[in-house]
């Protein structure tokens, strides 16, 4: 009995850690503006959310931008950048030496106008991943 109440006090606490609705976060708009690193302007909106995890929860997390780093979020941040319609390339890199960065992209058409969501997450296969959000 002692070690399935032990178990179950294992659980709760393991699994409060994870949520299968990202939405369900709250989150917190980016102030420290020393972890901006690439400013940006256009006609374009695009809100970056990095969710918090159990997994990845020590990495540094960048979005990234045709291949430069734009701005580093923790977990539960957001941050709000305008581009110029167009092609991009976004993603993720994520850095947590010793081991060597792992970075995940896809691809952006940005029309004028419109506002574009993605979510920077971890899971057990990858620690640093980037996903559309819609909203």
């Amino acid at each position: 009995m002692r070690r399935f109440i032990t178990l179950a006090i294992l659980a709760l606490a393991l699994s409060s850690c994870a949520s299968l609705e990202p939405y369900s976060f709250h989150y917190r708009e980016l102030t420290d503006s020393s972890r901006v690193l690439k400013k940006t302007s256009g006609e374009s909106t695009l809100v970056v959310r990095r969710e918090p995890a159990f997994t990845g929860g020590g990495a540094d997390h960048f979005f990234i931008l045709d291949g430069d780093k734009v701005v580093q979020l923790d977990q539960e941040e957001q941050f709000t950048l305008h581009i110029a319609p167009g092609q991009y390339v976004i993603g993720s890199l994520c850095e947590l030496p010793p081991f060597p960065s792992h970075q995940h992209e896809t691809a952006l058409t940005a029309q004028p106008g419109k506002t574009y969501f993605y979510r920077l997450f971890s899971s057990t296969n990858d620690i640093c991943q980037i996903a559309p959000m819609s909203r």
